[in-house]
């Protein structure tokens, strides 16, 4: 793998995918965590979860590219910008 996409959706399930790839991704593929807007619905709480997981990330030493997206959540936005992206959904 040349880079991973992670779509973060700032849920609880976008945390544990988050972790997962963080601690077995290898230092050396790059990383990027492109944030969905979020709904109406979501609370403080669940805004502070990606926030969270960037500061981890940070404490080891490990850069993330962030990217915030826009408009609605659907069929377009999985379409990967290159072919050696990987989109990772948690949503």
């Amino acid at each position: 793998m040349d880079r991973i996409l992670l779509v973060h959706d700032g849920s609880s399930a976008g945390h544990d995918l988050f972790q997962a790839i963080l601690t077995t991704l290898d230092p050396d593929v790059p990383l990027t965590v492109a944030r969905l807007p979020l709904e109406e619905s979501t609370t403080a709480g669940e805004h502070d979860i990606l926030t969270d997981d960037l500061e981890q990330a940070k404490h080891l030493r490990r850069e993330i590219e962030q990217l915030t997206l826009t408009g609605e959540a659907g069929p377009a936005s999985s379409k990967p910008p290159s072919k050696e992206a990987m989109i990772c959904w948690s949503c």
